[in-house]
């Protein structure tokens, strides 16, 4: 399809008048059709080839049905954190360091009045711990022995996700609304989904430390392989 400039324009148009004094209408429309769908195609083919196409995650977090959905279809406002972010946080624990990319988890002072230090207890939109599902693979997790008897956490005993390393996480979602009609009362400041790497090829470790005057006072390791169990199920 060629652009038509202003001069065959004109001449199209002569045609046009001419042919409408002898047949009618008819060929005026089409004529004008043709000219215009011209046009209309060339646009429609310059765009798509201008349009770059990103791919959008894909999430599990409150999506009760079999439709995939991502984080713009999704019906609740859900945020998708990767390992990537994790580790750029340089935080040494799972905790630490959702709390420092989501704005509405927050993570509460020790106390040192109990062993709620131990089991760090997220809050979620302000509200307890013990409103907060959390999730593994869209499975529950089990609870600490850890209950909290001081500050806002009183009676909750949460999940330490903490146990969980951050070089064996391929991201996280965390959906910033009551979820109680799906997963309980349990759900009600929120739900934290951990989702696992699958990925069984090649390995990563990673040597960590932080400190100050050349003496390190944190040191963090990890080693992730991944390999099949039984059949590869």
């Amino acid at each position: 399809m060629t652009a038509i400039s202003g001069v065959d324009m004109k001449q199209a148009l002569q045609r046009v008048r001419i042919s409408t004094a002898v047949l009618g209408y008819c060929p005026l429309t089409l004529a004008i059709g043709g000219v215009l769908l011209s046009g209309t195609i060339k646009a429609e083919e310059k765009t798509a080839g201008d349009d770059p196409r990103t791919l959008s995650t894909v999430v599990v977090t409150g999506n009760r049905g079999a439709e995939q959905r991502t984080v713009t279809s999704s019906p609740v406002p859900i945020d998708v954190v990767s390992a990537r972010q994790l580790q750029s946080t340089g935080k040494p624990g799972l905790m630490e360091a959702l709390s420092a990319v989501i704005p509405s988890l927050s993570l509460p002072e020790k106390t040192g009045w109990d062993a709620s230090g131990i089991a760090r207890a997220p809050n979620l939109r302000g509200l307890s711990a013990a409103e907060v599902l959390v999730l593994v693979n869209g499975k529950r997790r089990h609870t600490s022995a850890t209950l909290n008897i001081n500050g806002i956490n009183t009676g909750a005993a949460p999940a330490d996700l903490d146990l969980i390393p951050i070089s064996a996480i391929d991201h996280v979602e965390v959906l910033r609304d009551g979820a109680a009609a799906q997963y309980g009362s349990d759900a009600i400041a929120g739900v934290i989904n951990v989702i696992l790497k699958a990925d069984i090829n090649g390995t990563s470790v990673t040597n960590a430390g932080l400190g100050y005057d050349g003496k390190k006072q944190t040191v963090q390791q990890s080693l992730n392989k991944g390999f099949e169990i039984g059949d590869g199920a």
